[in-house]
């Protein structure tokens, strides 16, 4: 997994998620007591969040949940590392060629 060094929140990108999946939108907020009405309308990279729900693969995704509660998921926390690490250094890199 990467950290992806060009993303950059916009004023349009929410700040927050739901603690649920991304799969459908919530139910529309309930109008203000004044009487006015409000309109949200989705950015383009939340309309494209919304649609990659079929990205993921949901029984490889349980069949990782399964093992993790048994126990059994092995993985190599030396290559987390290495590729943590890496990432890092790509940031650090990428900071410093903007800069200067």
């Amino acid at each position: 997994m990467k950290i992806n060094p060009t993303y950059r929140p916009t004023p349009d990108t929410p700040s927050t998620r739901s603690s649920g999946s991304a799969a459908a939108p919530s139910a529309p907020a309930a109008t203000p007591s004044t009487g006015s009405s409000a309109q949200v309308e989705f950015s383009a990279a939340a309309t494209a969040l919304q649609s990659a729900e079929g990205d993921v693969n949901l029984e490889r995704v349980q069949a990782l949940r399964e093992a993790i509660r048994q126990g059994q998921l092995s993985y190599d926390t030396g290559k987390i590392a290495d590729g943590l690490l890496e990432s890092v250094r790509e940031l650090l890199q990428a900071d410093s060629s903007q800069r200067g």
